[in-house]
């Protein structure tokens, strides 16, 4: 029989994850060895795949601050790894979003909402320099109207 105990540091070690969006979350450890290099894992808790992996090296306080790039779009949980590099998991933590409520919920194309997607930005311009022209206009029509009828 084998039993496993875990070193001081892993025991007053802690990692936090913050400031989420679209395209990353932040990761936030304490407690951990000085001066080491630790490799980061990020996997989507719903079906295992890894989102993003990342190699920190902590301070001489044991503690590393970093932002790992991954796509969050209709993702509903995250599970950070923290892990030595040859592969011995020291650490973990989780967010889980309420059901139904991804942490980013872009559309399928995943263009924002009000922004829509950049190929279309000529037409959008087009549009624009249409509706000022327009209006141009009809702002012209009108004070010459109005500069008529006051003459008469």
């Amino acid at each position: 029989m084998l039993l496993l105990l875990p070193s001081a540091a892993a025991a007053d070690a802690q990692v936090y994850l913050e400031d989420m969006s679209c395209t990353g979350i932040g990761a936030e450890g304490e407690g951990l060895t000085k001066s080491v290099e630790l490799a980061l894992t990020l996997v989507n808790k719903d079906n295992g795949s890894v989102l993003s992996r990342q190699t920190v090296t902590t301070s001489a306080e044991g503690g590393f601050k970093t932002r790992l790039t991954a796509n969050l779009n209709q993702v509903l949980g995250v599970r950070l790894v923290v892990a030595t590099p040859e592969g011995g998991r020291l650490v973990f933590t989780e967010h889980v979003m309420r059901d139904g409520h991804a942490m980013c919920s872009l559309p399928a194309g995943g263009a924002l909402p009000y922004t829509g997607s950049p190929d279309r930005a000529p037409v959008v311009l087009g549009l624009a320099a249409v509706l000022v022209a327009l209006g141009s206009v009809l702002v012209a029509a009108f004070a010459y109207r109005g500069r008529r009828v006051l003459t008469r």
